[in-house]
């Protein structure tokens, strides 16, 4: 793993600070209480209805492009298309079943906006390989 990568992960439980007064947070999450989705976009399930889908779920490898200034990452490629990352709005982590090696998650998740879309993008620590887990539509 570059040690770029590692230092970033290891700082991942802290979220980025991208609303810096309470002002700015509340005017966002008004927006976000408007909005279909306020779960992540990876646990969005579709419905029967074809029309009433909210997201998608995925588990596509993507390549990752990193900035090393910056210290995030800042494009993903998925499909043959490039996507760059214009905040990152969330982050979490998965870490279960580390008694058992045949059953251990461990991935770090990041909600991430490009050209005024949601994706859900992880990186699975066990795999050290970035997927894309789900798109809010």
């Amino acid at each position: 793993m570059r040690p770029e990568l590692r230092r970033f992960l290891e700082n991942i439980q802290h979220d980025p600070v991208l609303f810096p007064t309470e002002k700015s947070k509340l005017s966002v999450v008004r927006q976000l209480m408007d909005t279909e989705w306020v779960s992540s976009a990876s646990s969005l399930c579709a419905s029967s209805d074809e029309d009433s889908v909210v997201g998608k779920l995925y588990h596509e490898p993507i390549e990752v492009r990193w900035d090393k200034a910056a210290k995030r990452p800042r494009a993903f490629r998925w499909r043959g298309r490039r996507y760059k990352i214009d905040a990152i709005i969330r982050t979490w982590v998965v870490e279960m079943g580390w008694w058992n090696p045949d059953t251990e998650v461990s991935k770090v998740f990041l909600r991430v906006t490009s050209g005024g879309g949601v994706y859900d993008i992880l990186y699975d620590k066990r795999e050290s390989r970035w997927y894309l887990g789900g798109v809010a539509d």
